[in-house]
């Protein structure tokens, strides 16, 4: 871990709970209309390892950035849509 290596073991721990974290809320999402958000997010996880530039991927933080705006909005049920907001020009 190169986060590690340049700022020390406090930073290096915290950046480990953030991507833990993020693979957390990711797996949750993956059930969801946010699925989408979670396979970006381990993508992202798999490609920034196999370069091997974890702390510098911007996609990784950017999606990790997302993930808990998706999360509040997956708990939040849809209100069913009504039958004048389906169709509003149909008589009856």
């Amino acid at each position: 871990m190169e986060a590690g290596l340049a700022f020390g073991v406090p930073v290096a721990l915290v950046f480990a709970g953030m991507i833990f974290v993020g693979a957390y809320k990711a797996w949750r999402t993956l059930k969801t209309d946010y699925d989408l958000l979670g396979l970006l997010f381990f993508q992202g996880l798999l490609d920034a390892t196999v370069a091997g530039s974890l702390y510098g991927m911007t996609q990784l933080w950017v999606i990790l950035a997302m993930l808990p705006v998706a999360a509040v909005a997956a708990k939040k049920p849809l209100r069913p849509l009504r039958q004048a907001d389906v169709s509003p020009l149909r008589p009856g």
